[in-house]
């Protein structure tokens, strides 16, 4: 899954977000997907293979926030992902 590829057929918009909204997004969101799809978001949002693992697990367990993990990471600003 690439950044704005749509999650559904029906009824999708595309919204430019923040790097906090974006990292919400995907934290929000990584239980509706699979763990490689998952791992593939945060790669096409500028993660190597081994940090998209590595901020995954700190992410699951709570260990660090969205918002650090932006700081953390320097993702671009306002990438574009298509919603439902």
């Amino acid at each position: 899954m690439k950044v704005g590829t749509p999650l559904c057929n029906a009824n999708c918009y595309s919204a430019t977000l923040s790097k906090w909204q974006t990292q919400t997004f995907v934290i929000l969101n990584w239980t509706l997907l699979k763990a490689q799809e998952y791992k593939n978001i945060l790669r096409d949002l500028g993660l190597s293979g081994n940090e998209s693992e590595v901020y995954e697990l700190l992410l699951k367990s709570g260990t660090m926030t969205a918002n650090q993990v932006s700081k953390k990471t320097g993702i671009s600003p306002a990438p574009t992902l298509t919603m439902c």
